[in-house]
């Protein structure tokens, strides 16, 4: 039976291939082997036979379980004949077969890989690496370290790199950037094992160069010209550096996609909206990934000189007003671009502040500018004035403008509108018409259960603040069933008002029960 078994066991045996393996050892001629594995739970392990002549074998090497094995010390070039058996626990062992015996050349680890190129200067990030081919190097390493450290570590088969023959030059194209000073080696392999790294080569991705400045020069009349330059290739940004008559002017970065020349080539161009004025100088700073590149040569040209801009002329508040926080507002000033609003009221200087024209509503310098300080001024005659500024200076001062804050009147009686009459809401809205010059209304309600609310509601929260059209408000109370009665009483600074009359009636009749 055991003699059968193991005939069973070792009729399926068979070698599958010779394969092409990398390892870190570099051995001499060698060939690798590998085979399907028996599955028989007494399986001990494997006899490997080789030999020069078919079917003439030396003494077994005898190996484990292991279903490969690498045959070394060979000569390199020699044919060799090869079959595998297989042993059991017992000691017995398969038949030999000369039907799967197979034959194979020794060879040794590849030579030492020539490269070529990339070298010295260059400015493509992703360049081509090219190195003379290595016969019998089935497989090729490109190793790059640039200005961050290692960068590209990939193995790249003889076919992908376009010399599966040994002969010629091979070349590959890596996706991944390097930037700066880099250096690269290529290390060869085969079945045989590594070949050893080729000498490294040295080169650089340099910063983007030097651009040349374009326009403006000479006499302009813009205060707002347009900036040209030659495009830098490899450059993805440019610094714009500007110096007028007053001093720096003009500090900033634009991407090359933002100028017209995201390639490198042509020219870029950019109009700042700041202006310039007098004598100017301009330059052009390059950047990428690799660093920044130097600056241009200095560009001049000469704006028109700045001019101070003229007096605003005050509009509102004059006269006579009950609000104690108004709204000031004035004619723009063509070129101003800062506005300062100085306010006297009875007890002194109570508002001076600067205000950007851009937050005034009057950035352009047309139409009106307004603003409503939150400073509460003192009741009585008050005065207020407005100068104006740009980068040329200060203009002058308007003339003073007066008005006087009164006390307010009482506001008068307001009307109800609703509720009125019956109602099934027993938490309705109370709508009653606005009065002109009231800041509060008071609500009074009384239901079937006496007085049920007595609230103050600002105008504003009842949506009438302008003092005009209707005020609206709707408390959670509910009322009572029965009869009920409502009023409004006004109020402002100057008093409260007269109470609504007469009081408006309604009736609550909840809906019953389904």
């Amino acid at each position: 039976m055991k003699n059968s078994f193991i005939v069973k066991l070792f009729s399926v045996l068979f070698i599958s291939l010779i394969s092409l393996i990398l390892s870190d050892f570099c051995f001499a001629a060698q060939i690798q082997l590998v085979w399907d594995p028996n599955t028989e739970p007494d399986l001990a392990g494997y006899m490997v036979y080789y030999g020069t002549d078919p079917g003439v074998y030396g003494t077994p090497i005898q190996i484990g379980k292991d279903p490969s094995y690498t045959l070394t010390g060979l000569t390199q070039g020699t044919r060799y004949y090869i079959n595998i058996t297989a042993y059991d626990i017992y000691g017995d062992e398969s038949d030999l077969d000369p039907l799967i015996e197979v034959n194979g050349l020794a060879i040794e680890s590849p030579g030492t890989a020539t490269l070529v190129s990339p070298s010295e200067t260059i400015t493509d990030t992703t360049p081509t690496y090219t190195w003379n081919a290595v016969p019998e190097s089935s497989w090729y390493c490109l190793w790059v370290n640039d200005s961050t450290g290692t960068k590209i570590k990939k193995w790249y088969s003889a076919v992908e790199a376009g010399c599966p023959n040994g002969t010629g030059t091979c070349s590959v194209i890596p996706t991944t950037e390097v930037l700066g000073s880099s250096q690269w080696w290529i290390k060869s392999s085969n079945s045989a094992g590594y070949g050893p790294w080729s000498t490294g080569m040295n080169f650089t991705v340099p910063p983007s160069g030097q651009t040349t400045l374009s326009s403006p020069s000479g006499m302009i009349t813009d205060t707002t010209p347009t900036y040209t330059w030659n495009a830098v290739s490899g450059a993805t940004w440019y610094q714009l550096y500007v110096n007028d008559a007053l001093g720096n002017r003009i500090q900033q970065w634009y991407p090359a996609a933002d100028l017209g020349c995201p390639d490198g080539t042509g020219t870029c161009s950019i109009t700042p909206t700041l202006d310039v004025a007098g004598s100017c100088q301009w330059w052009i700073q390059t950047y990428n990934r690799m660093g920044y590149g130097p600056w241009s040569t200095a560009g001049s040209f000469a704006a028109p000189n700045p001019e101070a801009p003229g007096g605003a002329t005050p509009v509102s508040p004059s006269g006579t007003i009950t609000d104690t926080t108004p709204t000031y507002t004035w004619s723009a000033v063509s070129r101003a671009t800062w506005y300062q609003l100085y306010v006297n009221d009875p007890t002194g200087n109570k508002i001076q502040k600067w205000y950007a024209a851009a937050d005034l509503g009057c950035p352009d310098g047309t139409g009106t500018c307004s603003v409503t300080p939150s400073t509460e001024l003192a009741l009585g005659l008050c005065q207020w004035w407005i100068r104006t500024y740009s980068r040329a200076g200060y203009g002058p001062w308007s003339g003073g403008k007066p008005f006087t804050i009164q006390t307010p009147l009482p506001p008068s009686a307001t009307t109800q509108i609703w509720p009125s009459g019956k109602l099934t809401d027993t938490t309705p809205p109370y709508i009653w018409i606005a009065v002109a010059g009231t800041t509060w209304y008071q609500l009074h309600v009384n239901d079937s259960t006496g007085n049920k609310i007595q609230k103050w509601f600002r105008a504003s929260e009842a949506g009438c603040e302008t003092g005009t059209g209707t005020c609206a408000v709707k408390p959670t109370t509910a009322l009572a069933a029965g009869s009920g009665q409502w009023w409004v009483q006004t109020y402002n600074g100057g008093g409260f008002g007269p109470w609504s009359l007469p009081g408006r009636s309604f009736t609550v009749s909840p809906p019953g029960s389904p």
